[in-house]
């Protein structure tokens, strides 16, 4: 967090000197425009399916429901400490290539927590012996499990890696463009990013991380534009996270498969760049 605040801060010591020399009206969606952002998010999940593999088991869990934050906090809860101490957060960047369309990319960080204490549906074989609590074969049988007998989890991120399609329309400008108000939709896809622990009958693996599988999504939100330099956003996403690939493990004996959606609101801060022929000079950026 420091870290980032100082980053902000430097970056609107850049841009402040440039907003009293900027005289001209310009229009914040035109092409050529660069912007970069920073947000904070939560996340919400829909109840999924989950397939766990290893030499001693393969079952599925249905109907597990999952949560951003360790203490299966609300999605309402934005400022708390259940929703800081896993920090979300997205880093974008994008160009207008076109008036009002922009390519875009960056990375949405999620987390994902099994719900403590939920029953779930129950299908598959165990080995004898292997788990202290399931033996043998299941089919769709209702069990209750919490952080001691299984509990998957990727506290240190579901990292979306996303490449995007942004429409600005603009709804509202100030007679001397000083404020803006914009629509932004956009939909996007990419790699997820996965860094999963797993707890299973009592005994936790390390950490593991590697490419898990992909995403698709859509994004809709207002962004106000201050001064045609600075602006701040409100964004809702939402989409299908699916996981074919999820390495529990060291050695890749152990795996899961996980497809969800999910739904994320987000707030960010970001600036705009205006990287335009200007004066004659080809390709001198437009501060």
């Amino acid at each position: 967090m420091p870290k980032t605040l100082l980053f902000l801060l430097l970056i609107s010591s850049f841009c402040l000197p440039a907003l009293a020399q900027r005289k001209k009206k310009v229009n914040t969606a035109g092409q050529g425009t660069f912007f970069m952002y920073f947000g904070y998010n939560r996340s919400a999940y829909s109840a999924s399916t989950i397939d766990f593999v290893s030499p001693n088991y393969n079952f599925s869990m249905e109907n597990v429901a999952g949560t951003d934050n360790t203490n299966d906090g609300s999605i309402g809860k934005y400022i708390g400490s259940d929703g800081f101490e896993t920090f979300q957060f997205n880093v974008h960047m994008g160009h207008y290539i076109k008036p009002k369309w922009a390519i875009t990319f960056g990375v949405d960080r999620l987390n994902y927590f099994m719900a403590n204490n939920q029953t779930v549906s129950l299908s598959g074989v165990f080995s004898p012996g292997n788990h202290s609590e399931w033996n043998g074969v299941y089919d769709n049988e209702q069990v209750k499990i919490n952080r001691s007998n299984i509990f998957y989890r990727q506290e240190a991120g579901l990292n979306y890696l996303r490449l995007g399609i942004l429409h600005t329309q603009e709804l509202f400008q100030s007679r001397k463009g000083e404020f803006v108000l914009s629509l932004n939709t956009g939909i996007g896809t990419g790699l997820l990013l996965s860094n999963s622990i797993f707890t299973y009958d009592g005994l936790t693996n390390s950490p593991t991380s590697g490419t898990s599988g992909f995403g698709l999504s859509g994004h809709v939100g207002l962004r106000a534009d201050f001064f045609q330099r600075l602006f701040l956003q409100t964004t809702f996403s939402g989409g299908m996270l699916k996981q074919g690939n999820i390495q529990l493990d060291q050695v890749g004996n152990t795996n899961a498969s996980h497809i969800m959606g999910y739904f994320s609101p987000e707030i960010a801060f970001g600036f705009l760049v205006y990287v335009r022929p200007t004066n004659n000079c080809g390709t001198c950026p437009q501060w």
